[in-house]
């Protein structure tokens, strides 16, 4: 169970799969931090690789890369471990006032995460699965 001081509430499936941008299951290849994880004053920028396992949203290759931080304090991102496999919710960093888009100060749009839009543990997917399996892809 993750402890974040995130005040919003997880979004219903239904949500979480309208405002995803990308859906996909994978298994982390690579976890780099930008920062380092033990800071306190601010939010430490990651950028998670994902080997691509099965796609319900969005154009997405074998790999696929997140721009986020490692969620202690906020709802941005998440807190990530090397070599799971995780339901991801993805959302695009691109609006200007986008916490993570001003982390990252990205050229293009980047995909990142907030812990209240579904993102898991594969592990514990079992019923975002049964509804993701369901629904039109």
């Amino acid at each position: 169970m993750l402890s974040h001081a995130c005040d919003k509430s997880p979004l219903s499936l239904s949500d979480s799969s309208s405002v995803a941008d990308v859906i996909f299951q994978g298994e982390i290849e690579n976890l780099q931090y930008l920062d380092d994880p033990n800071q306190t004053k601010t939010e430490p920028r990651i950028i998670v690789t994902f080997s691509v396992e099965k796609v319900w949203k969005g154009v997405v290759g074998k790999t696929i890369t997140i721009q986020t931080t490692h969620n202690k304090s906020t709802c941005n991102g998440y807190e990530f471990k090397a070599g799971v496999e995780y339901l991801v919710y993805s959302q695009y960093n691109k609006r200007a006032d986008n916490f993570l888009a001003k982390l990252f100060s990205p050229s293009q749009p980047t995909l990142g995460i907030k812990v209240y839009t579904g993102t898991k543990l594969l592990s514990d997917a079992k019923h975002d699965l049964a509804y993701l399996g369901s629904t039109k892809k």
